[in-house]
């Protein structure tokens, strides 16, 4: 009879979670081991294990898709194996009620005194919330964040650009801005593969690859949801969506269809007449049409993640199937220099992370021959009580020979030796290598404050070049929510 009572109390707490937002040396709360720790995977394998489930009522519909560790054989050994790491409170004991709720609460992203309000044994030796934060942190290499369903949205941060360099990817961080229903987003320090783009549209089909700009995103329509969407393709010769003298325009239209199951989201291009335009350097026209064009221009990928759920616009699919089937030779259409995309999306309802609406992206890009590595380091929120802000710095590819940059902090509101210690030095990202931390001491107070910002500022690159010089670095008083 007790653990029907656990069953219903649990039950009951967990849909309020859900209502609110939807080691040992070789142990990892990924449970299903798919790369990922989630709520809605690992966390319900905990809290059914510590229930007392076992065979298929384990684990049905709480392993990942990709998961190495699915039957309930191997999970229910790798739970009884690691049984002393599932006392989170430290009293001895593994409870449903207590450490089962305080691991699924830290993964829906409770933090402070919400994680341990009434989940706490009465001999609990870690009580206070950022002990049991730092003891599950220690334990989860990377947290999936549970998709919303509230239409489409992006995740805070940057976004990317996908290319590639003899055939391997070089990653590009883009920081957008959204004004007047536009996402702009520029490649700054980094260049774009010339030669890639040109084997892309040659009649030959020399093995380029299509660029892609990928969307990280924490929001999709609800289930059951459908919709169309034009996208219109715009690519100018120059840095701006405005063609001067001497300069080319491609253009074309696409229609593509899509329906959400709440969890992922299916995009398809249905086959259709494909309307290509060539605006030549002397102003002329150039028009062709291609019948049977039918490929993936959007793609849906995850269902949640340290990089959450992405939307990929393939930048130049249509560019290779359409042009020289449409009758335009495109072969040899770019040089070295500057470039301007634009896409419109007709139909599409999409926001940023604030919820501000955006109906075009655009952005420019430089190409160049065999393009160098590009640095790019990104803004963090931290509570004061972490003691530590980790600033990651990543490479657009691994280099052969080890990167450096030099880096300072400088205040802004923040006041340093009051709020943070003042840091300067080195990072060495190793070769082979595509990424490396920068820790800044972050001192804790008493006061009650509104959030405070330094800046972390990168200089001296060697072995890559900027692509991004600054972090803001955000110092509040409370928790930090891990999925934004």
């Amino acid at each position: 009879m007790r653990i029907e009572v656990k069953k219903l109390a649990v039950i009951s707490l967990l849909t309020v979670g859900i209502s609110w937002f939807s080691n040992a040396e070789n142990f990892d709360l990924d449970i299903d081991s798919d790369g990922e720790t989630g709520a809605l995977t690992d966390g319900l394998l905990i809290l059914r294990h510590l229930f007392g489930f076992s065979g298929s009522t384990l684990t049905d519909g709480a392993v990942a898709l990709g998961a190495s560790r699915s039957s309930p054989e191997t999970v229910r050994e790798y739970l009884q194996v690691n049984a002393a790491e599932l006392d989170i409170d430290g009293d001895g004991e593994t409870d449903a009620l207590t450490d089962g709720l305080l691991i699924l609460r830290y993964l829906f992203g409770f933090r402070g005194d919400t994680l341990i309000s009434a989940a706490l044994s009465g001999s609990a030796s870690r009580s206070v919330s950022s002990d049991i934060e730092s003891y599950l942190s220690n334990r989860i290499e990377t947290i999936a964040c549970p998709i919303k369903t509230e239409g489409f949205r992006l995740r805070t941060g940057s976004i990317t650009w996908i290319d590639y360099v003899d055939g391997s990817p070089n990653t590009h961080k883009l920081y957008p801005t959204v004004a007047d229903e536009i996402l702009t987003a520029h490649v700054i320090g980094g260049t774009i593969d010339v030669n890639n783009l040109n084997f892309l549209l040659s009649p030959e089909d020399d093995g380029g690859e299509s660029p892609a700009i990928r969307l990280a995103i924490n929001s999709i329509p609800e289930a059951g949801s459908t919709g169309a969407v034009g996208l219109s393709y715009k690519l100018y010769d120059g840095s701006d969506a405005v063609r001067d003298q001497g300069e080319r325009v491609i253009q074309a239209a696409v229609n593509v269809e899509w329906e959400s199951s709440g969890t992922a989201v299916q995009f398809t291009t249905p086959t259709q007449t494909l309307n290509v335009t060539l605006i030549t350097e002397g102003g002329t026209a150039v028009e062709g049409a291609h019948n049977d064009f039918g490929s993936e221009l959007l793609t849906f990928s995850g269902s949640g993640g340290a990089t959450g759920a992405t939307l990929d616009f393939q930048l130049a699919s249509f560019l290779t199937e359409g042009g020289g089937s449409a009758g335009i030779d495109l072969s040899g259409h770019f040089v070295v220099g500057d470039y301007f995309f634009q896409v419109v999306l007709d139909g599409l309802e999409i926001n940023d992370a604030n919820n501000a609406k955006f109906t075009t992206i655009q952005g420019s890009f430089s190409t160049a021959v065999a393009p160098g590595i590009a640095a790019y380091v990104e803004d963090v929120s931290v509570a004061e009580s972490d003691g530590t802000a980790t600033v990651p710095v990543t490479l657009s590819r691994a280099s052969s020979d080890d990167v450096s940059l030099q880096y300072q902090t400088e205040a802004v509101t923040a006041v340093a030796g009051t709020d943070y210690v003042t840091s300067s030095g080195t990072l060495t990202v190793s070769a082979g290598d595509t990424s490396g931390d920068i820790s800044i001491d972050i001192v804790a107070d008493t006061n009650d404050e509104n959030p405070e910002t330094l800046i972390l500022r990168l200089t001296d690159p060697v072995n890559a070049a900027l692509g991004r010089s600054s972090s803001e670095i955000t110092l509040v008083d409370g928790p930090v929510a891990a999925c934004q």
